[in-house]
């Protein structure tokens, strides 16, 4: 069996996950009809999963950052609503309730190789008062990622907490969606994750701190018996001058197979260490593991 890990890590206000995925010996996946049941099976799905994993990155990007840019919240990170120039934005407010309508019609490029068609619709109430929850509802209408249909709904509580007037802010959010594919393929995936953006400034120092820090777990279920699952029992630090996640541990699942990762002290480089059920670590070189290559020992 073949491993080719794959990592997926939003920067921009959007849930961090992070996917082991593992292929057939000869690279393919099936169509997923058949049962994988049975205890250390490998999974068959990990294309399918990878899809999963983008689509809800997608929903989840483009509901908090619109409402960053609408509500004029957390200036400081510079952001931009994730909605491309093909998407019609209606904006109606009733009583202090904001309803946001990202409409996609029957096609939208988001990037070269993905395209989504269907609404986002978000509401949330527009009275935000600092240190109190928002909470921010996100579902999916007509929504398709590529040729998946997808629907579902999410819960996410915005709070922000000022800091020597900078403001720190955190979205929690609770998410479960369906998948269908064109072959008949289904698959549920519910996530509990949060992510606390923080700023931080030495005066003294002179000295300025942007990083992210993501704690979570969830799990995805397939028709054909594949489940995936994962912990992040250490939080994953992100900064924003580096590529990799600098800290944190994290446990992925899939089927019978266990793998925790352990992404060190805080340095920013590309090593990490794995460790499998069984107590064997390997050390490993993200930017190889992004290729698809193999473990570099």
């Amino acid at each position: 069996m073949k491993r080719n890990k794959k990592y997926f890590l939003s920067l921009l206000f959007a849930t961090s996950l992070l996917v082991v995925s593992c292929e057939d010996d000869d690279g393919s996946v099936t169509d997923g009809t058949e049962s994988n049941d049975v205890p250390g099976v490998a999974v068959v799905t990990a294309s399918e999963f990878e899809t999963v994993q983008e689509a809800i990155e997608t929903i989840t990007s483009v509901s908090e950052n619109t409402f960053i840019t609408d509500t004029g919240t957390a200036k400081q990170a510079g952001t931009a609503a994730a909605n491309k120039s093909c998407a019609e934005v209606t904006f109606e407010e009733s009583e202090g309730v904001m309803t946001v309508t990202i409409d996609y019609g029957t096609g939208c490029e988001i990037d070269d190789e993905n395209t989504v068609s269907g609404r986002i619709i978000l509401t949330y109430n527009t009275q935000i008062t600092e240190g109190e929850d928002v909470a921010i509802e996100t579902t999916v209408d007509s929504f398709m990622y590529n040729d998946i249909t997808v629907s579902g709904s999410a819960i996410t509580t915005y709070n922000t907490d000022s800091n020597d007037g900078i403001d720190n802010f955190t979205f929690s959010t609770e998410s479960d969606y369906s998948f269908e594919w064109p072959d008949g393929l289904t698959a549920t995936s519910t996530d509990e994750s949060s992510t606390e953006t923080i700023f931080e400034v030495d005066q003294e120092e002179n000295d300025f701190q942007f990083y992210w820090l993501t704690t979570g777990e969830g799990g995805t279920t397939f028709s054909n018996g594949d489940v995936y699952s994962y912990e992040i029992t250490m939080p994953l630090r992100s900064n924003f001058n580096c590529r990799y996640i600098v800290s944190g541990v994290i446990t992925v699942t899939e089927n019978s197979d266990m793998v925790t990762t352990d992404y060190g002290d805080g340095a920013c480089d590309s090593i990490a260490t794995e460790t499998d059920q069984d107590g064997n670590e390997t050390t490993i070189d993200l930017d190889d593991v992004e290729d698809g290559e193999d473990e570099v020992s």
